[in-house]
């Protein structure tokens, strides 16, 4: 196991180099001066050019990625134009807020999916199953955004169970935390409750009919010991690699759901960095998602190999 997960890292590290060189170039081609945007519009040509001087941005964009790749590999994501702070500092603050939404999310959406997708897969054809497909349509049809405005609207202004934004630290008092994160995690777990829900069903029905399945039913076995402890725990595989996949998509969907409900994790910070051509910020916070995609795939590839010890001679 360990020699599968030392190949597997080795083949992070060409992804790694090449979106931190996707990320540079970018920046490079886009529109807008962040020296102009840190200046105002009220300032002089003189006073602009001094501070492109003063950050470098007069240099040749090769000797500025020469620079950037020598600060990467001491571990250095450089400073802020605009936040005045190391970019490694600003990420590490945001990781946890951001962290502790996609835990949440994912904690909502894994239990109460695969239930779903087991019980549509047990009643194929029944009307329960076509509601929860139907459901399932619908969360992976609508976008993040407009559920995260029609919850503000219904559970914040019209009930007033929960807050509209903002956020509560967890250690200082985990009942606000709960009810600051609950709306934005049960918006962000929408798309993947729907995705997963639907391969769980698929992923049952095939397993259901195999022989093994029949064999437990004609011992006598209860039929939710059955579903559960033969039929799930053979269907896991695939349903574990779309979990990794369903995280990776949840990390940048916090992008908008933070936006929408004002949490000051690591998606706020990216827009943050675009709207003020933050370069080192923006670079450092997009080298930071492909990280943890590259992470959370490793840790997919893992699972995958621990249930099913043939992935490990592959």
């Amino acid at each position: 196991m360990i020699g599968y997960i030392m190949r597997r890292l080795m083949a992070a590290v060409p992804v790694l180099i090449m979106v931190s060189l996707l990320a540079f170039l970018l920046m490079q081609i886009v529109p807008g001066d962040p020296a102009h945007a840190m200046a105002g519009s009220d300032a002089s040509v003189a006073e602009i050019e001094a501070i492109r001087h003063d950050l470098g941005l007069d240099r040749a964009w090769y000797l500025r990625l020469a620079d950037w790749y020598l600060a990467l590999l001491r571990g250095d994501l450089g400073h802020s134009y605009t936040l005045r702070a190391d970019v490694a500092d600003l990420i590490i603050e945001r990781i946890p807020v951001t962290l502790s939404i996609a835990l949440y999310s994912l904690a909502i959406a894994i239990p109460l999916s695969i239930a779903m997708g087991i019980v549509a897969a047990r009643f194929r054809g029944k009307l329960l199953d076509l509601g929860i497909m139907t459901t399932a349509l619908l969360g992976v049809s609508l976008p993040n955004f407009w559920i995260g405005i029609m919850g503000i609207l219904f559970f914040s202004v019209h009930l007033g169970w929960l807050p509209s934004g903002g956020y509560v630290p967890m250690g200082e008092d985990i009942g606000g935390w709960i009810r600051s994160m609950t709306l934005p995690a049960l918006v962000l777990g929408t798309m993947q409750i729907g995705l997963l829900t639907r391969i769980t069903r698929s992923e049952m029905l095939d397993i259901m009919h195999k022989d093994y399945v029949r064999t437990a039913r004609a011992k006598g076995g209860s039929e939710l010991r059955v579903l559960v402890r033969h039929a799930l725990r053979n269907a896991l595989v695939p349903i574990v690699t779309v979990i990794g996949l369903l995280f990776g998509m949840i990390v940048t969907g916090a992008v908008v759901v933070e936006q929408v409900f004002s949490i000051p994790g690591v998606g706020r910070l990216i827009v943050q960095a675009i709207l003020t051509r933050d370069y080192p910020l923006i670079q450092g916070t997009l080298l930071f998602v492909a990280g943890a995609f590259v992470l959370i795939n490793l840790l997919v590839d893992i699972s995958y190999a621990y249930l099913d010890p043939r992935i490990r001679q592959a």
